[in-house]
């Protein structure tokens, strides 16, 4: 049995699909198993799988499942005590898995371990903006606090343990784009983390991507944050009132009391603001807002 178990999705990538494929193929690491996920492609690329892809095991999903739902049908496959994923459009280089699991050899209180890398257009040519992805170092720890605030880990990147929670490691497949952020979250909750160095892992931006719908992207994060603000007691508990935990969840209320105000919904807004402000009555800002949560709107929009 492999000690990795390599997730990798294909949903109409064909131009992308083969050098995904090869870049597992030459991985220097080589105690893991391939498992391809076709989410019903129509481009050609089931055909080129099954032509092309000898010892991996397969799965071709009869009807579309969406990103969270076909990593959920790999996760009932895989038998590896790590889960590492790639999409058909990503790229690693040939030490990424080696990298990790070095981390991860040295350090075994880690469940989820990412990756530095850079940015590709549909060419294969290197961009140099960071386009809003997270690709900053991360050494060994404890870094829940971060997570709440911001989705660290690109997922093409990303190794974690697959019994990390137990039954509950799978993706929600409700959400629509979040459900990778969600399942971090609660895996650094009670596991450290970490970014393997080393530009190695390679992610795509091009035309044929799939189109986000933003607003929903928008709503799922303010939801999960949402969740964390409602879990906050809980939390601090947990973790003996950590310093890091308490200035992230006083960040977190003050931006979901601006949210809620957005919303007209002012009395939320005051809750989220007083509760920012029990954590850290220092937030000057926050105190600014929540005095004119009572002036009329658009005195409020002045301060964007």
């Amino acid at each position: 049995m492999a000690r990795v178990t390599v997730l990798l999705t294909s949903y109409n990538h064909l131009a992308f699909l083969p050098e995904a494929v090869e870049s597992v193929r030459r991985q220097t690491y080589r105690d893991f198993d391939l498992l391809v996920l076709d989410d019903g492609s129509t481009d050609g690329s089931r055909e080129w799988v099954a032509e092309n892809i000898g010892g991996a095991q397969i799965y071709f999903s009869e009807r579309n499942l969406g990103t969270y739902g076909l990593l959920n049908a790999g996760l009932e496959r895989a038998t590896g005590e790590w889960i590492a994923i790639l999409n058909d459009d990503d790229v690693w280089e040939e030490d990424k898995l080696a990298r990790q699991m070095a981390l991860i050899d040295a350090e075994p209180r880690l469940g989820l371990v990412g990756a530095l890398g850079h940015f590709l257009d549909d060419a294969g040519g290197r961009i140099g903006a960071d386009l809003g992805i997270v690709y900053d170092p991360m050494p060994p720890g404890d870094h829940f606090a971060t997570l709440v605030l911001t989705n660290a880990f690109v997922t093409s990147s990303v190794l974690f343990r697959r019994e990390a929670l137990g039954s509950d490691t799978r993706f929600d497949a409700t959400l629509y784009g979040l459900g990778d952020y969600d399942l971090w979250l609660r895996i650094a909750e009670r596991w450290w983390s970490a970014k393997a160095e080393g530009d190695i892992v390679g992610y795509r931006f091009h035309a044929s991507q799939a189109s986000r719908d933003e607003s929903r992207l928008v709503e799922e994060t303010s939801a999960i944050h949402e969740r964390l603000f409602a879990r906050r007691a809980e939390l601090l508990e947990a973790r003996s009132n950590d310093p890091a935990l308490i200035q992230s969840l006083a960040l977190l209320a003050a931006q979901l009391g601006t949210q809620r105000m957005w919303r007209g919904d002012r009395r939320g807004a005051r809750e989220a603001y007083r509760a920012s402000l029990k954590l850290d009555p220092g937030r000057s800002k926050t105190r600014l807002r929540l005095a004119l949560s009572w002036l009329p709107s658009k005195v409020f929009r002045l301060l964007r």
